[in-house]
């Protein structure tokens, strides 16, 4: 998992930003960088994670450092605040942590890992990834709104 960087670090870079283990940092409330992907769990891993991952779930599919999709953003999820935003639902238009996700988002059919949803997306060819990142901004202020709200 990657720190919070806020959008003006990211948003005018085409720098890859340094991915972090997302299983020590929920789990032990510590930084390590990560060194591989699993695609089926959705999860930046370090050295030692992704080895344990690739010895006990062998059919799981995982990609090493080389492999491994780079997250643009890096916002946390208001309610989940352990769990970083890398989903979208494409019928609700909505961003989503894994949490979010399983819960929210469980009979929504197009909910794509967003890193892997703008792979293809050139800089060169518009503003479709400006757009999604504008979007994803407005998302996250109105879900934080709205969860202040509810809290209150």
């Amino acid at each position: 998992m990657a720190t919070n960087y806020n959008v003006s670090q990211t948003q005018d870079s085409d720098d890859v930003q340094e991915m972090y283990c997302e299983e020590c940092e929920k789990h032990e409330d510590r930084y390590a960088p990560a060194n591989g992907f699993c695609v089926d769990c959705v999860e930046y891993l370090c050295a030692d994670c992704f080895k344990y991952h690739r010895r006990h779930f062998k059919s799981y599919e995982v990609e090493d450092k080389n492999n491994m999709p780079q997250d643009f953003y890096f916002e946390k999820c208001s309610a989940h605040p352990k769990e970083l935003i890398k989903f979208y639902c494409s019928e609700c238009e909505k961003s989503a942590c894994q949490e979010c996700k399983d819960i929210d988002h469980q009979n929504c059919h197009n909910v794509n890992h967003l890193p892997t949803l703008v792979k293809d997306i050139k800089p060169s060819t518009g503003t479709e990834l400006k757009d999604l990142k504008d979007k994803l901004s407005n998302d996250i202020k109105y879900t934080k709104r709205s969860w202040m709200t509810s809290v209150q």
